[in-house]
């Protein structure tokens, strides 16, 4: 609006300019405008000074009016019959929220229309707003501290996790927050409420608590040189009271609750399951780890534990709720084979050098279509419950290894939360002292832990000699190999491997497998073979390997005769040239 007055070049230099406000039931801001300079050969100046206001400032809050709004109702404190009662959708009809303040000039009311939202908040005509009645706070510079909040009826305790969530709209330059309370309003638990997340909803989770508590809401503070609004809609609240029947207790989780966590696609269920559980892929196997099986996942990633094929991730288990159920006990950190259609994966140890009488125990939960099993020495033990555990008694004077086996007919879940032994267990040995003991070999009278395989027709076998893995190809056969076990490096590795050859046209080939085509090999050595001296050949092996196999070929005995190997030592040395193995 523009008040009357009479402040123009009419009159006379230093002359006091007047201007009459009528009374304005709403806040306001003065303004004063120089405009219409003409004399544009020496420009135009306007000089203000002294400016008084004379008049009364209401004492009563302008904000009822606003949102053609109502006060809160008085609700009925009658006991809570179930947590859902606390849900306000309707504020006008059932709501057992009200305001707590010390002053009634500036409390939280219930809105009905959305006339001057746009300019209330301060936003653009094409953002959100509330599609039914909703509860609202303006306060101002002149508004009683501390301000009003709006407060839920007291909680006598809860038996779960309790919820509240709703949407939210805030004037730029408001802070409000949400929390949890006990009787004599102490925070039990603070969540501010963020302009980025509006309109929300939001959810705000308090773990199962045995005390009477409330919440409340409420703005902290606000640009003083404007005013305070936050309103709030579809406000929900769900949990179980102490008092309250407990539903069924379910501890399996059901395909239609894994298909709808995964959409039955595999780029959403990555990420769907990812939200659930906070999924990441952890340390990896090329870290040190703990020399024993024992495993506490809420503490630790466990790396004597190795998963090669990505199936198992580690994350937070959710909280207990309706839709994922989770027994008792089971919270914080935990393991999870995400699995989809037929599916097997497992969780294998580091190797065991030994145990007497001992005991493996390991927690689990599993979903309606998955198996869960552990494995040691060839023998196995089904997890039969849903959720439970699962124990298998080992006693070897040789090393093995244990394994926590998964699989699904379905889309299903596995959840690994602990690993126990009892009895006797040798000390796990470092990654690289098993690397060492399974690769590093003299071969005399032995072959340690390398095999000779018969793979195809032309294939001869190793033989075990003195003088080393040794073997003469004559045209009989044209092919020997030497497998290796299968192994973890620590870190990037050289293997150095001491052999002679006798025969010019022989090679000797490392090959990622017994089936690799020879054009996909490494040579080591010959086909120019010039003497039969030992030799020393060598080849890095990527922090990425797990096997290889030594191929000894020689398929020119008609031209050059034939071909005898003698293979006489396998020695790791870090990449420095260092010795890895002592």
């Amino acid at each position: 609006m523009r008040p009357k007055m009479k402040c123009d070049f009419l009159g006379a230099a230093n002359e006091e300019c007047r201007v009459e406000i009528p009374p304005i039931k709403e806040p306001f801001r003065i303004g004063i405008r120089a405009f219409d300079l003409k004399d544009n050969t020496v420009g135009s100046l306007a000089i203000i000074d002294h400016i008084r206001y004379h008049g009364k400032i209401c004492q009563q809050s302008p904000f009822p009016s606003s949102f053609s709004s109502l006060r809160i109702p008085p609700f009925d404190n009658t006991p809570l019959m179930k947590m859902s009662d606390l849900s306000c959708e309707r504020p006008l009809r059932s709501c057992r929220w009200g305001n707590m303040a010390k002053s009634q000039l500036s409390e939280w009311r219930v809105g009905r229309s959305i006339d001057r939202w746009i300019d209330m908040f301060e936003i653009t005509a094409n953002q959100s707003h509330p599609n039914s009645s909703f509860l609202f706070l303006a306060v101002d510079s002149f508004s009683p501290r501390p301000f009003s909040s709006l407060t839920s009826q007291v909680i006598p305790c809860s038996q779960r996790t309790t919820s509240l969530s709703l949407k939210y709209w805030m004037k730029t330059g408001t802070q409000a927050e949400i929390c949890a309370v006990d009787e004599d309003g102490v925070s039990l638990s603070c969540a501010y409420l963020e302009p980025n997340d509006s309109p929300g909803p939001i959810t705000i989770d308090l773990d199962s608590y045995s005390q009477p508590f409330k919440f409340t809401v409420g703005i902290i503070a606000f640009d003083e040189s404007s005013f305070g609004l936050l309103a709030i809609s579809e406000l929900r609240v769900s949990g179980l009271l102490c008092t309250e029947p407990a539903p069924p207790i379910v501890t399996t989780i059901s395909p239609p609750i894994v298909r709808s966590l995964c959409y039955l696609s595999t780029t959403y269920s990555y990420f769907q399951i990812q939200h659930i559980f906070g999924l990441q892929s952890g340390n990896g196997r090329y870290v040190p780890y703990d020399l024993s099986l024992n495993c506490d996942f809420t503490k630790d990633y466990c790396s004597q534990w190795v998963n090669y094929d990505g199936v198992v991730k580690y994350g937070v288990m959710p909280r207990d709720s309706d839709v994922f159920p989770i027994p008792k006990g089971y919270k914080g950190n935990v393991a999870v084979f995400l699995m989809q259609n037929a599916t097997f994966s497992n969780l294998r140890s580091r190797m065991v050098p030994c145990s007497y009488n001992g005991r493996i125990d390991v927690e689990y939960m599993k979903s309606q279509d998955a198996q869960v099993r552990i494995c040691a020495l060839e023998q196995c033990v089904d997890g039969n419950e849903t959720n439970g555990k699962i124990s298998i008694g080992v006693s070897s004077t040789t090393p093995f290894y244990v394994t926590i086996e998964a699989s699904s007919r379905n889309d299903a879940v596995v959840i690994i939360n602990k690993v126990t032994t009892s009895g006797d267990f040798c000390p796990l040995k470092t990654a690289e002292q098993t690397v060492c003991d399974q690769l590093v070999c003299g071969f005399k009278d032995t072959f340690c832990n390398y095999e000779t395989v018969v793979e195809k027709p032309g294939d001869v076998p190793i033989l075990k000699t003195e003088n080393g893995a040794s073997v003469t190809l004559n045209g009989g056969g044209i092919r020997a190999v030497l497998v290796s076990p299968t192994f973890d490096l620590a870190y990037p590795s050289i293997l150095t491997i001491t052999l002679s050859q006798s025969t010019f046209g022989s090679r000797v080939l490392l090959c990622p497998d017994v089936t690799s085509d020879p054009t996909l090999c490494h040579e080591l050595s010959g086909p120019r073979v010039l003497d039969s001296s030992d030799k020393q050949v060598m080849f890095p092996l990527d922090i990425g390997a797990r096997s290889f196999s030594l191929v000894l070929l020689h398929d020119k005995s008609i031209e050059f005769g034939p071909a005898t190997f003698n293979i006489k030592s396998m020695q790791l040395r870090t990449v420095n040239d260092e010795e890895m193995c002592f």
